[in-house]
């Protein structure tokens, strides 16, 4: 029987990370389970809360019956003429590792964007939250608002572009967004 004093329990984070690192000393399938298991209990938390209250411009939910399986859709902010992704709707898909919330999802996007976070040959986004800047208290809805935010308001290489380079990259962005990530209107 394994007992943890509830004044070290955070949130259940600490019960989870504590008991994930003592499995690491059993052996067996069962214990490796029992991480997943956890994993799985705060993903559907994580819906529910989505489900009721969605990130504005924002939903996901997990893709088929895989609770570790993920797309979304982030609208890009409506008439605006500061960001380049105004009037799109672009789709991702995240991959959650089964010992989530210890370690941050995999995010790629399906839709073709042009964004300097973005990778352009693969998709995967790069972003200080998705590696060294993990918490076990950022959320899904959380990843998903900042995401959101990096198209409403994108700072090509850190402002440190010239006038016409970033000139050059609005107009890149703002073709791309135009090409891939409009919906047609019927």
């Amino acid at each position: 029987m394994l007992c943890i004093n509830s004044k070290n329990n955070i949130g259940g984070f600490m019960t989870f990370k504590f008991f994930c690192m003592l499995s690491i000393s059993f052996s067996g399938n069962l214990v490796f389970h029992k991480c997943i298991q956890m994993a799985e209990i705060r993903l559907e938390k994580e819906l529910l809360e989505i489900s009721k209250d969605p990130p504005p411009g924002c939903s996901a939910g997990p893709l088929d019956d895989n609770i570790f399986i993920w797309e979304a859709m982030i609208a890009g902010p409506y008439d605006d003429e500061k960001s380049p992704y105004a009037g799109g709707v672009f789709f991702l898909r995240l991959t959650i590792p089964n010992n989530y919330p210890w370690q941050p999802p995999m995010v790629k996007f399906l839709t073709d964007i042009y964004h300097p976070n973005v990778k352009q040959s693969s998709r995967d986004l790069c972003l200080n939250i998705l590696s060294s800047g993990w918490s076990p208290d950022l959320t899904i809805s959380k990843l998903l608002l900042c995401i959101k935010a990096l198209l409403d308001s994108p700072d090509p290489n850190g402002g440190k572009l010239s006038l016409s380079e970033a000139l050059t990259y609005n107009r890149t962005a703002a073709d791309w967004t135009r090409k891939c990530a409009m919906l047609d209107e019927y």
